[in-house]
């Protein structure tokens, strides 16, 4: 991870991180690559233990617990 992008956006290292966001597949990169499904939008939540770029990464709370399913976060709760 880019220590700069830790600096610009102010964010700290502890903990993960998730970015959710959606984008167009390309019709020849799904058969060429085994990977079932249509063109079109795709909903993807990434999750790291840092930021990977300058996107809006969110932190999760401390004790956060998500269920990611077919790319999007379904629930999400922060345990007390």
């Amino acid at each position: 991870m880019d220590t700069e992008i830790l600096k610009v956006t102010g964010m700290k290292r502890d903990g993960l991180f998730r970015l959710a966001q959606s984008r167009i597949t390309m019709e020849q990169f799904l058969p060429a690559h085994g990977v079932p499904g249509e063109p079109g939008m795709q909903a993807v939540t990434s999750i790291a233990s840092v930021p990977l770029d300058d996107r809006s990464w969110q932190l999760f709370a401390e004790g956060e617990v998500v269920v990611v399913a077919a790319g999007i976060v379904t629930h999400g709760s922060a345990a007390c």
